[in-house]
């Protein structure tokens, strides 16, 4: 079931959203842009959406959350760093069970993981 799609000015923030992004920010442009391409879509999704269970969350709401969108900027970091220590620092399988048993091999491969990554900071950071 789809949710509904409405405007809130506020989430978790005392200062406006709006006041936020300067008048001539080309932010806004696509903002209007997305806003308007969505509600032109809105009759599709009320289509692709059950009429049971639960309602979800709007998919105009998705897009527009930044902080959704910010969040899924950090997810992709986070999932990057497990799929990196499940393929070349071979943690997909460990031989051990445990916290006590795993946790040195986590600090490792993860301590590789930042050697590995250590030229490219340098190079960022010069």
């Amino acid at each position: 079931m789809r949710g509904a799609d409405t405007q809130t000015k506020q989430l978790f923030s005392y200062v406006n959203l709006e006041d936020r992004i300067p008048a001539q920010h080309p932010l806004r442009a696509i903002r209007t842009l997305s806003d308007d391409t969505l509600k032109a879509l809105s009759e599709d999704f009320d289509r692709l959406y059950s009429r049971e269970g639960l309602p979800g969350i709007a998919p105009e709401k998705l897009a527009e959350n930044a902080d959704y969108q910010a969040s899924q900027v950090v997810r992709k970091r986070v999932e990057e760093i497990f799929g990196w220590m499940k393929t070349i620092g071979v943690m997909a399988e460990t031989r051990h069970r445990g916290l006590a048993k795993v946790d040195w091999q986590f600090t490792l491969v993860l301590a590789a993981y930042n050697l590995a990554r250590m030229p490219k900071l340098l190079a960022d950071s010069t």
